[in-house]
């Protein structure tokens, strides 16, 4: 497959939007490996210093929940996306609900190596509404933002959605621009 037409695009909406990318791929470490990752370090990189400011101040604590049912193919990817955020203050609850594939093992896995992971299970297969109820039982976020186990965001969505929120008081809840990427 060739993917620069694809990078290209997806690069552009990057340096100018806050975004959730959607995918539905069977395997995706090979368009990872040459897009987003680099693209993830790139602006990480070019995000640093405007985040120094945020981390010497009081930021408040946004916190993502993510359902899971069998999303092994996908959590890998959806939590590398959240664990490499720009913005520093975040929790991460994810819902595993009676995932009959390897979805609990690899969510069990990032949470012993990242500390804003917090993984929960529901006591039998209830749907995704269900699961997000439970995790935003536990939130501890002034901000919620949810993001499913099968989605990704840019590096610096949260940061840009937490600046924007940041600019009026009066905002109820921010929009993303969102990017459907069908690699099948």
């Amino acid at each position: 497959k060739d993917h620069s037409v694809k990078a290209e695009i997806l690069e552009s909406w990057w340096r100018f939007n806050p975004i959730v990318i959607m995918a539905f791929a069977q395997d995706d470490r090979e368009y990872r490996q040459k897009f987003l990752l680099p693209a993830a370090n790139e602006l990480t990189a070019a995000n640093k210093e405007k985040n120094r400011k945020v981390e010497n101040n009081t930021a408040p604590l946004i916190t993502i929940l993510t359902p899971a049912y069998n999303a092994e193919r996908f959590i890998c990817r959806c939590l590398d996306s959240l664990t490499a955020q720009t913005y520093p203050h975040i929790e991460i609850i994810v819902v595993d609900d009676c995932s009959t594939d390897a979805t609990r093992l690899l969510l069990d896995d990032y949470a012993k190596r990242d500390s804003r992971i917090c993984v929960l299970s529901t006591e039998r297969n209830s749907g995704a509404s269900a699961a997000r109820c439970k995790g935003l039982a536990v939130a501890r976020g002034e901000y919620i933002t949810e993001v499913d186990a099968d989605d990704w965001l840019a590096p610096d969505a949260i940061a840009i959605a937490a600046e924007e929120a940041a600019k009026s008081t009066q905002a109820d809840f921010i929009l993303y621009t969102s990017i459907l990427a069908d690699e099948n």
